[in-house]
């Protein structure tokens, strides 16, 4: 009577662990890269939000703008430019503001009453993963919503910082 394992049984148990590895540890990524930009995108939203409500309780216009490139993070500043809140980006994704009108796409202000300063537009955020890619849209109003349509395709089109 033996007690223990056989060597065959031992090699055809790890070579059974392997391919469970094998199988797993691509789903694993998928699962934190998709974490990881819908952290990121929710932070967005938050941010955004949060502008919008001080501004209106505090009855002065804050200001959104990015800590150096958008991909890096977003700083909410009082009229007086002392900083409110600030978040900072840790996945490396690209990440910038289209607006209407063109060419306010370095800060986004809001009044008094929450509304935009005449800005409609879209955060485009760009992981590594164009699988979850998003677009962050607001409008005028001051209301945001998250949206994957054509977030990859503006992602594949525009240039990195």
């Amino acid at each position: 009577m033996q007690d223990g394992f056989t060597f065959l049984e031992l090699i055809l148990v790890l070579l059974l662990i392997a391919m469970l590895a094998l199988f797993a540890v691509p789903q694993y990524h998928d699962f934190l890269d998709r974490h990881q930009a819908q952290t990121e995108v929710e932070q967005i939203v938050r941010t955004f939000t949060l502008a919008r409500q001080q501004a209106l309780l505090r009855r002065e216009n804050m200001t959104l703008s990015p800590s150096d490139t958008w991909s890096l993070g977003l700083l909410l500043q009082d009229e007086n430019e002392h900083i409110i809140s600030s978040i900072f980006f840790q996945h490396h994704a690209h990440i910038f503001l289209k607006t209407f009108p063109l060419g306010s796409e370095h800060l986004i202000q809001f009044s008094a009453n929450g509304m935009t300063k005449t800005q409609n537009g879209s955060f485009y955020y760009c992981p590594k993963n164009l699988n979850f890619a998003k677009r962050i849209v607001f409008n005028q109003a001051g209301r945001v919503y998250v949206t994957a349509d054509e977030a990859a395709q503006m992602c594949m089109s525009t240039p990195l910082e």
